[in-house]
This record gives C-alpha cells, sequence and structure tokens, in this order.
C-alpha cells in the first residue's frame, strides 16, 4: 500500500482520463442547465456524455489496478473489464441510432436495420461476458496480472467498423 503513494507512476498512466471525465461532467452540468431536457436529443446527448465520463472513470480504476495486482482485485477488474468490452460498442451504436432519428426525422429505419446495426455490438457483449472463463478478450494470470486473450483484437475492429459505418 505504501508503494501506491510513493510511485506515482500509477497517476501518469489516469490523469488525462481524469482530465476528459471531469472536462466531460462538466459539460453535462452546463448542457443541462442550457438545453431543453424534454428533447429527445437532448436526453440522448446527456445520456450518452454520462456513460462516457463513466466509462473513463472506469478504465482509471482498471489502470490503478493493473499498475498494483492483488488477488482481491481480481473479481472487480473482471467485471469492470466486461463492462469496458461491452460498452463501447454498444454506445457507438446508440449514437448512431440516435444520428439515424436525427436526421431521417420523416423516414424511420426498417426494424431489421436497427436489429443489424445492435447485433454484433450484442454479440460483443456476449464475448466479453463469456472471457470470465474463457479467456478470449482478457484474462487474469496467477500473479493477478491483465493479459489480453486470443481474440482481443475482435472488440477494437467492431468498434472501428461501428465508426466507419458513422
Amino acid at each position: 500500500m505504501i508503494t501506491f503513494f510513493t510511485d506515482l507512476t500509477w497517476f501518469f498512466r489516469i490523469d488525462i482520463s481524469i482530465y476528459v471525465a471531469f472536462l466531460l461532467v462538466m459539460l453535462l452540468l452546463i448542457s443541462s442547465m442550457k438545453l431543453d431536457k424534454r428533447d429527445l436529443l437532448n436526453r440522448r446527448f446527456f445520456f450518452l456524455v454520462a456513460i462516457v465520463s463513466a466509462l473513463i472513470l472506469i478504465e482509471a480504476i482498471t489502470c490503478i489496478f493493473t499498475a498494483f495486482p492483488q488477488p482481491w482485485q481480481v473479481p472487480i477488474s473482471m467485471i469492470l473489464h466486461v463492462v469496458l468490452f461491452s460498452a463501447a460498442p454498444i454506445l457507438t451504436a446508440i449514437w448512431i441510432y440516435s444520428m439515424w432519428r436525427m436526421i431521417d426525422i420523416c423516414e424511420r429505419k426498417r426494424r431489421w436495420q436497427t436489429w443489424v446495426l445492435f447485433l454484433p455490438a450484442a454479440i460483443n457483449a456476449v464475448f466479453a461476458f463469456a472471457s470470465i472463463w474463457t479467456k478470449w478478450y482478457f484474462y487474469f494470470n496467477a500473479q493477478s496480472i491483465y493479459q489480453r486473450g486470443s481474440i482481443n483484437l475482435i472488440a477494437p475492429i467492431l468498434l472501428t467498423g461501428y465508426l466507419f459505418v458513422a
């Protein structure tokens, strides 16, 4: 525990994340005072900014845990990593769906298009959850150190695909 306070290299791994999360929370507070909270687009904006802020803070926590791995942290880290691997594609799909709704005011997307949009994110979430046992995306070795799994690249490739679709 003393190392935590004397070796501040962990802080340099998360300082930008803390600053960005703080700025996003400030943006959320200011926009909530200025924007109409009843407008659907504004509510989606509030939701997305809040979730991104939370994910940035969760990632910062996982960085601290990986800097000082302890056996008691493994279950918490597993849950946090499942959330991180699952949430980014789902969040991106929600963002794309919101943009569809904003741009196509008159024309509604067909239901199958929405399913196609969210299906890869849902499959990714299943893979992330299954990684607890399968070690597909991540695992923790005997020393409680985070390791990338055998198909770890699927998640960033999926996220990149969503960004191209956007």
